[in-house]
């Protein structure tokens, strides 16, 4: 039993919401994950093109107690440095996106009442991010680690 069926208004509340900032967006059903993907287009920063990418969210039929896990489908991260590819920061081992420090306080961190829609938008902020890294050899924004004041916008 997962959360699509254990709480029907939520998956109505989370569909229409994705629907309606990603019109493009789909999803399926793989075992007991509610799969949504999501086309999304970023801003190759500090460059003024565009590309288009593919994110998966990966929604656990523990949801909402255990968050989503999102990934880019449209990019091959190398496995370790060498050839002077690195792989890139807030990155988990997966290729999971990490979008929010865990261990921050509740009005810094992604909670479930903020949304599929919420982590959606902050993976486009992590891939421009990733674009910037690319380009300047250096991660923009913050770091759970050295930034403890930062914030976040939820949408």
């Amino acid at each position: 039993m997962g959360w699509k069926t254990e709480f029907p208004a939520l998956w109505e509340l989370e569909l229409e919401a994705l629907l309606a900032w990603f019109p493009r967006a789909t999803y399926e059903i793989r075992g007991q994950q509610v799969v949504f993907t999501v086309p999304v287009r970023v801003q190759q920063k500090p460059l003024a093109s565009f590309v288009e990418h593919i994110l998966e969210i990966s929604v656990p039929p523990q949801y909402p107690k255990t968050a989503p896990r999102v990934y880019v489908k449209s990019l091959k991260f190398p496995r370790q440095s060498r050839y002077g590819q690195h792989r890139p920061k807030h990155l988990y081992l997966d290729d999971a996106l990490c979008l929010f420090y865990p261990e921050d306080p509740p009005n810094q961190r992604w909670l479930p009442e903020d949304g599929l829609v919420t982590l959606a938008a902050w993976a486009v902020e992590w891939l421009e991010a990733y674009y910037y890294w690319r380009f300047r050899n250096e991660w923009p924004g913050e770091d759970a680690h050295k930034d403890a004041g930062r914030r976040r916008k939820k949408l």
